[in-house]
C-alpha cells in the first residue's frame, strides 16, 4: 500500500512548520515525524483513524496528532491518500478530500 500527499496536505504541512519553526524549530520536526510515524501505522492498519465526524462520508477518516492536528484521509486497496491536516479548532472541509 502507498501512502500518497494531496497538494492540499502538502500546503498544510508546509503551512504548519513555518509557523511552528518561527518560536520553536525541533518542535516542528517532532510534529512532522509523528504525523509521518502514525501513517506509517496506516499501511498495516488503514481504518485506524475514526470517520470524521463532520463529513458525510465513512471514507474520509482521520488520526489526531499530538492532540492539535487532524490528518484526513481516505483509503483504497492499495493507496492511502492523506488529504489535509487541520488544526483541532479548525473544521474540516468538504473541499479537503
Amino acid at each position: 500500500m502507498n501512502i500518497e500527499w494531496s497538494s492540499q496536505a502538502n500546503a498544510d504541512a508546509i503551512a504548519i512548520i513555518e509557523y511552528i519553526s518561527k518560536d520553536n524549530p525541533s518542535s516542528a520536526l517532532a510534529l512532522i515525524q509523528e504525523i509521518d510515524d502514525q501513517l506509517a501505522k496506516l499501511i498495516e492498519f488503514p481504518e485506524m483513524g475514526r470517520v470524521v465526524p463532520e463529513l458525510n462520508s465513512t471514507l474520509a477518516r482521520e488520526l489526531i496528532v499530538e492532540e492539535n492536528y487532524r490528518v484526513i484521509y481516505t483509503f483504497t486497496t492499495n493507496k492511502i491518500l492523506v488529504a489535509s491536516i487541520r488544526h483541532v479548532k479548525r473544521k474540516p472541509l468538504e473541499n479537503d478530500l
